[in-house]
């Protein structure tokens, strides 16, 4: 009947307009969804990565203070620099699972990264992204198995400053952010094996402090080892 046909009719409307609401509110809750991601998921970013260089620092930490302490008691030996030079490098790797030895990578040497004449090494950048003197850290290049890699100062400056020094890239020369007080550390090594973090050049020239507002220093970031553990929020607050 005609009767029947207009009610068809206007149900038929009346479900296209709850459908057109219904396709708006889809749309507008999809923005809404959308605005929220792009304002948390940067930040969620940042925490997680705080969180796993955070395990990565614990760790390689870890197994560096231990495998340091392997090796003086096995071997019996005092690490000081003038009578192991160039070899401590080569000591400590019988301690590691070693991918391969990179040697050392300073000016006119064919290692796994190079210095510039400068003692600049492109691959690396200081606390707050600057080029980075890398001359304390030339002497030797270990890469473990997992990619975390060593690096050493083990030659004349080793002997003048009367320990050795070892860097530690937490998650791999190849990984970035590749940054001193980022992914890289720079410890001390006493004789007796103990590895100790220093925090700034007054306590240990020649390296540099770990400030988040010195943009110029080539050695800013090598002192942050002592934050890192000292400070629980260390890696939540690391400069862009």
């Amino acid at each position: 009947s005609s009767a029947a046909s207009d009610v068809y009719k206007r149900q038929i409307q009346m479900t296209k307009k709850q459908i057109g609401l219904t396709m708006s509110e889809v749309l507008i809750t999809l923005g809404i969804i959308g605005i929220v991601a792009a304002m948390t998921i940067p930040s969620l970013i940042n925490k997680y990565r705080a969180i796993v260089l955070a395990a990565q620092f614990k760790e390689q930490h870890s197994r560096l203070a231990q495998a340091l302490k392997t090796l003086v008691s096995e071997e019996e030996i005092s690490l000081t620099p003038s009578i192991h030079k160039e070899n401590f490098s080569s000591l400590l790797a019988k301690h590691y699972k070693i991918s391969h030895d990179c040697g050392r990578i300073n000016i006119g040497t064919k290692g796994c990264i190079q210095l510039n004449t400068d003692g600049i090494v492109d691959h690396y950048k200081t606390f707050t992204g600057a080029p980075v003197n890398f001359g304390y850290l030339d002497d030797g290049m270990l890469v473990l198995l997992d990619g975390t890699t060593l690096f050493f100062e083990q030659g004349s400056q080793a002997v003048t400053l009367g320990y050795y020094i070892i860097g530690i890239d937490i998650n791999g020369y190849k990984n970035k952010p590749n940054r001193f007080g980022h992914d890289l550390f720079a410890f001390k090594v006493e004789e007796d094996g103990q590895l100790i973090p220093t925090k700034n050049i007054k306590t240990w020239n020649p390296y540099g402090a770990c400030n988040r507002n010195n943009l110029t220093d080539t050695t800013n970031g090598l002192g942050c080892a002592f934050y890192a553990i000292q400070d629980s929020g260390y890696f939540k607050n690391l400069p862009k």
